[in-house]
């Protein structure tokens, strides 16, 4: 269950006490229950709402919109909004992505088969490791600086 404090209403499955809008939401579509919650995460990190979602057999999301004002900025600002959390999750994907493509795409070096795997395992081990105490590789740093397509 979700209230929210708007003048938007849904269409199906709610009800309405005063300005407050409870509305039911089925767990068997959890793709789309799930966007609602990150959307509702995003909103409760901009400090536009608060929710809770109840557990149990009948979970169950309680909204509170702090201020209409914030959000309809927000949605008045169209394609100029920014979202510093989205934007760092942008940021991190497209570095990993980019990182998996440099460890999975380097040629093996040796003369032989088992020479090429003890290299490359060395290799990609000493990167990994690097990765992980913030040290990029140079051609990831490079890849990212690439304007995206």
């Amino acid at each position: 269950m979700a209230q929210f404090a708007c003048n938007n209403q849904p269409s199906d499955n709610f009800v309405k006490h005063g300005r407050d809008i409870l509305t039911f939401y089925m767990r068997a579509n959890s793709v789309e229950l799930d966007a609602k919650l990150a959307a509702l995460g995003i909103g409760e990190s901009r400090k536009l709402l608060n929710y809770q979602v109840v557990g149990g057999n009948n979970p169950q999301i309680y909204l509170r919109m702090n201020s209409i004002y914030p959000l309809e900025k927000a949605i008045k600002q169209g394609d100029f909004y920014q979202n510093r959390i989205l934007k760092d999750v942008q940021d991190k994907h497209y570095t990993s992505v980019e990182m998996l493509k440099y460890l999975f795409t380097k040629e093996q070096e040796g003369h032989s088969p088992k020479e090429k795997i003890l290299n490359y395992t060395k290799w990609f081990w000493d990167n990994i490791e690097d990765y992980f105490m913030g040290i990029l590789p140079s051609e990831v740093k490079n890849a990212l600086s690439k304007p995206k397509k």
